[in-house]
């Protein structure tokens, strides 16, 4: 895995603001409301170690990857600048949530 330095544009005039072990830092220094993971070349064991970190902070957490273009065309997605995305934030109002 590639990683980028702090202050490394990313996209359009957003930029690397932290690593995953400063995920919670970030947060609270940026007030952020939603975390956006977009990494290509990662181990899947990886992956899910920082979906968990992002969704225990209780954010919208969306996913985006070239490995996923498979996934695109089973899931709904939307897009963030040019990138496909998919929600994996738990949603409080989804039926299969309150039963």
């Amino acid at each position: 895995m590639i990683i980028k330095k702090i202050g490394t544009p990313i996209v359009g005039n957003k930029t690397v603001i932290g690593n995953v072990a400063q995920i919670p830092f970030v947060i609270d220094k940026y007030d952020v409301d939603e975390i956006l993971i977009v990494i290509d070349n990662i181990s899947y064991e990886r992956l899910l170690e920082i979906l968990d970190i992002c969704k225990s902070l209780d954010l919208n957490v969306r996913l985006a990857s070239e490995l996923f273009d498979v996934v695109v065309k089973k899931v709904s997605t939307e897009k963030y600048a040019e990138f496909p995305v998919v929600d994996v934030s738990p949603r409080i109002n989804n039926t299969v949530n309150l039963l």
